[in-house]
């Protein structure tokens, strides 16, 4: 939330037990813009923000984006829209 955003969006991910958790942006085109997390977690919910920046740390562009979260067993993927 929020989504569209701009210039930042969060994320709450709710882990059941600790576990490692990714939490990648990808644009349209599946390639990888930010790793947001990537790192073990207790059990609860955690928010991560992302300030629309690439690993690069250049702002990206408006549009689609897609992200990942992955952990154990699980994955879920959300569409985000950046919008400037």
């Amino acid at each position: 939330y929020p989504n569209p955003f701009n210039p930042t969006t969060k994320f709450v991910v709710s882990v059941p037990q600790t576990v490692k958790v990714e939490l990648i942006v990808y644009d349209i085109l599946g390639r990888k813009v930010k790793t947001l997390l990537n790192e073990e977690r207790t059990a609860g919910y955690h928010t991560v923000e992302w300030n629309g920046l690439n690993e690069s740390n250049a702002q990206v562009a408006t549009g689609v984006y897609f992200v990942r979260m992955s952990s154990d067993k699980f994955t879920a993927v959300r569409k985000i829209m950046m919008m400037k």
